[in-house]
């Protein structure tokens, strides 16, 4: 409880109507700093409302068993048309990274889905992914397709741009665009700094959504992402935008 991402929570408590649930007796009561961040994680995500209310959507998200930030990429991806997209997805950042010792593919989420479509049509027990794992995803992503009664598709490795905007609905306050003067570090949309290793393939993109990112020194460092279309993130992730005139003085 003290160290738990309260999310799944919050939204659970919220779905029985509890308004205040410090006024509970816990064992370990949760941590009000962390209560709060989840519940504005959860607004962020169309889960509650200003009030603190559970929403229709929320109340969607609750009946599927996940975190409430996948639960958001399966419901909004399948209402997109990209279920089955939506379901790879899920799937491969509930388990561990399939691609396994040594390879070029840095963060990049795609590469990890066209792995997992490389596994599907070859069975292939050679190369980077580790059969095992595509194994467990493979199953997971099945188990998400038929919870949201979308079929199998193939979709995944020509779409990065679909890719990144299914990301940014789970990962909203991880919308990412790089800063001025460099091609590895990024400013995320919750204020926080991320960067790239060297030689990253996503080195330069202008706009990423950040799935997996350390707590780091002063930035954190970004293990898994996708690239992002500003026209997609701006269309669909309009109430996070805001416009902001600022006044400085130039001596």
């Amino acid at each position: 409880m003290l160290d738990a991402d309260l999310a799944p929570l919050a939204l659970e408590l919220a779905q029985w109507g509890v308004n205040d649930p410090l006024a509970l007796a816990w064992l370990d009561p949760p941590p009000p700093g962390a209560l709060a961040q989840a519940r504005a994680l959860l607004t962020e995500l169309e889960a509650l409302d200003e009030q603190g209310r559970i929403t229709p959507t929320g109340r969607d998200l609750a009946e599927l068993p996940t975190h409430p930030r996948l639960a958001h990429l399966l419901r909004r991806g399948a209402a997109l048309g990209h279920g089955a997209l939506a379901a790879d997805l899920a799937a491969l950042l509930e388990d561990r990274d399939l691609l396994r010792g040594e390879h070029p593919f840095g963060c990049d989420l795609t590469a990890r889905l066209e792995a997992l479509q490389v596994f599907r049509r070859t069975g292939a027990r050679r190369g980077p992914a580790d059969p095992a794992a595509c194994i467990r995803v493979e199953q997971a992503a099945r188990r998400w397709r038929q919870l949201l009664r979308v079929g199998p598709g193939t979709e995944t490795s020509s779409a990065p741009e679909i890719v990144g905007l299914l990301l940014a609905l789970a990962y909203p306050d991880r919308v990412a665009r790089r800063r001025e003067g460099g091609a590895d570090r990024y400013l995320l949309a919750s204020g926080r700094g991320a960067r790239l290793l060297a030689g990253d393939p996503l080195l330069g993109r202008d706009w990423l959504a950040v799935a997996h990112l350390d707590a780091g020194g002063g930035e954190g460092r970004i293990w898994l992402a996708a690239p992002g279309d500003p026209a997609d993130l701006e269309a669909h992730l309009a109430a996070r935008v805001r416009t902001v005139a600022e006044v400085s003085w130039d001596e």
